[in-house]
């Protein structure tokens, strides 16, 4: 396995993210026509409302979560994910459900140009710490993002369900499996005039699985 330090995208962020079987049940409330995959809508997807964070402020407190106070963690209250596996690390907490440590990493395509105001660019610009580039990481696919990391595959105001992506190969994980399949898809979602365009490819890295804590 590569480290982080050793993928052809950017590192930018870090996240603990909840159980993919979790998720995937949450994510089989909301309406097919929110992916372009209405069959199977569910994917290991960048975006936390896809697949939702382990952190959480305070107003989303709940059993299964982890609470962010205001100030207590200055970068995540900045961006919503982490740089430093320390620092993530050290905020969490004994959790009663199994939880994955994912990065996520931008595809540096010269052609396409970061929006300087939004997320993306700030975590492009940071990277992440030395120490998080030396774990370890399996590729899980490419997702497709705005510059605030919301996914044009999953959620939000995708195209039409006419949109044919028949010839797009996912992995296992529900994600684009290519870099090349995913920039000639990002190509394409662009014509349908995303709200939020630029897109960006986006991969997502298993960093690992933390088990449930049990009750005492």
């Amino acid at each position: 396995m590569p480290s982080l330090s050793h993928i052809p995208d950017r590192p930018i962020a870090i996240d603990l993210r909840i159980d993919l079987p979790k998720a995937a049940q949450i994510r089989a409330a909301w309406p097919p026509d929110y992916s372009i995959w209405p069959d199977e809508p569910f994917g290991a997807s960048a975006d936390q409302h896809v697949w939702p964070s382990v952190f959480v402020y305070p107003e989303q407190a709940s059993a299964d979560r982890v609470t962010i106070g205001p100030g207590e963690a200055p970068y995540w209250d900045a961006f919503n994910v982490w740089d430093d596996v320390r620092d993530m690390v050290g905020h969490m907490r004994p959790l009663p459900v199994v939880s994955n440590v994912v990065a996520l990493g931008l595809d540096q395509d010269p052609s396409v140009h970061l929006q300087q105001d939004l997320a993306l660019a700030g975590l492009a610009q940071n990277g992440v710490s030395s120490e998080t580039l030396e774990m370890e990481a399996v590729l899980m696919g490419y997702d497709i993002t705005d510059g605030v990391l919301e996914s044009a595959l999953f959620a939000h105001d995708g195209p039409s369900l006419e949109f044919d992506v028949r010839d797009v190969q996912r992995t296992v994980y529900g994600l684009i499996d290519t870099l090349e399949a995913a920039r000639t898809l990002r190509r394409r979602l662009e014509t349908c005039g995303p709200p939020n365009a630029p897109l960006h490819c986006i991969s997502v890295w298993a960093l690992g699985e933390r088990p449930a804590t049990p009750p005492t």
